[in-house]
């Protein structure tokens, strides 16, 4: 897959980031310790993966040893905290001065297991430091958000990503016009992971029923084919896909129903059946 294959391991090999890298560098010039850490932005804007380069480039051939990660959509409760965090942060390595521990997706830690995190922060800080990713900072506790360095990951910006593609598409020897990448770029919606997909995948990136489709054409459809639509692409591609739509045919009322859509597809695994639900919504 193109996502593991091109996936960058150090900051140098890192697009469109630059900003973001040069702060991060800083921090570690100053002593090698970076402080707590809280990264935030939609997903596939890069939060995981400067979280593990940090890892990197400080643990080098130590980081099996050093460097623990979790994903709080499953670990998220107050006994995984008390038990299994509080056991790694008190723990003493002889591999170097401190560990990292990444929760990717944070915001989905209960407000009681947050809590708990707290006391962690207070008592092991000196040998672990915490790297949190999450969507929405909101989600946590004003107590545990005030001890981490904020830094936001807005999205990729469609030329930046475009000219990612297009790197990519050189390098694997594939034939598509700029104007396929730019496509692509835009179906990707700021999301690189999601664009290297689309990529990889090989599809026409203007897509035929979307590029043809009008407001009384979507109205008239059968039920079951409406909602077919929902299946046809990635579920990220198919809501860029009605949002450009909806932009053309100035279907300003479904704009609530959009900004539900794609909040419930942030922090959700099946996407797809909310997708669903908004196309079932263009009825007359």
């Amino acid at each position: 897959m193109y996502v593991e294959k091109y996936r960058p391991k150090t900051f140098e090999e890192v697009h469109g980031r630059e900003e973001i890298v040069l702060q991060l560098k800083n921090f570690l010039k100053k002593d090698g310790i970076i402080p707590h850490l809280l990264f935030y932005g939609n997903p596939g804007v890069g939060k995981t993966l400067l979280s593990e380069i940090i890892a990197n480039v400080l643990f080098k051939e130590n980081k099996c040893e050093l460097f623990y990660e979790f994903n709080a959509s499953t670990d998220r409760g107050i006994d995984f905290v008390r038990k299994d965090i509080t056991e790694i942060a008190k723990r003493k390595s002889i591999w170097g001065d401190y560990k990292i521990i990444l929760m990717d997706e944070a915001d989905n830690i209960t407000p009681d297991a947050q809590a708990a995190f707290r006391r962690v922060f207070e008592q092991y800080s000196k040998g672990t430091r915490f790297i949190f990713t999450c969507n929405y900072p909101y989600k946590i506790i004003d107590a545990l958000l005030s001890r981490f360095v904020k830094i936001e990951f807005p999205p990729l910006d469609t030329k930046s990503i475009g000219m990612y593609l297009k790197k990519i598409s050189i390098l694997e020897n594939l034939k598509f016009e700029d104007r396929d990448l730019i496509n692509m770029a835009k179906k990707a919606n700021g999301d690189l992971r999601q664009a290297l997909n689309i990529l990889e995948n090989g599809k026409p990136l203007v897509d035929s029923i979307w590029n043809t489709m009008t407001l009384d054409k979507l109205l008239k459809m059968p039920r079951n084919e409406k909602i077919a639509l929902a299946f046809q692409d990635e579920p990220y591609s198919v809501f860029t896909n009605i949002w450009e739509f909806c932009k053309r045919e100035k279907v300003w009322d479904m704009l609530s129903s959009l900004g539900d859509c794609e909040y419930k597809m942030n922090n959700s695994i099946h996407k797809t059946v909310f997708l669903c639900a908004l196309l079932d919504k263009f009825s007359k």
